[in-house]
């Protein structure tokens, strides 16, 4: 209960955030290669996301758990709505874990030439950085 109440607060903290960026802006800021690397629980997950101008995102990467490691290459269609940047997976190695057809909505925090920050379906509040061309 205490977690959800603190996601709860951080969501509501940033509302005045997420409502100062445009969609438009958000798409221009996200175009390109970031770098992610996260853990969850007994889980991490590094690697890559690239936004294209063509609506196609493509997420590569390592996946590392208690007893296996996989590596993982998504394809997904994007787009912004709302302050929100929704993917929808096309194509995916490993479909248990990213299934054909389903669709993320992260909310965006923070976005600029160095770092993307948002809040995943969970609600953790996650940051990845950019790959500089």
């Amino acid at each position: 209960m205490k977690s959800f109440l603190f996601v709860l607060i951080i969501l509501c903290s940033f509302t005045a955030i997420l409502a100062q960026f445009a969609d438009k802006e958000i798409r221009h800021r996200l175009l390109g290669q970031w770098s992610a690397n996260h853990t969850f629980d007994e889980i991490s997950v590094s690697g890559t996301s690239f936004f294209g101008t063509d609506g196609m995102a493509y997420f590569d990467g390592t996946i590392r758990g208690i007893k296996d490691v996989s590596e993982y290459h998504v394809s997904a269609r994007w787009h912004i709505s709302g302050g929100r940047v929704v993917t929808q997976v096309v194509e995916s190695t490993i479909p248990e874990i990213f299934p054909l057809g389903a669709t993320e909505i992260d909310s965006v925090v923070a976005l600029n030439d160095s770092i993307y920050s948002y809040i995943d379906k969970n609600g953790e509040l996650l940051t990845d950085k950019k790959i500089p061309y």
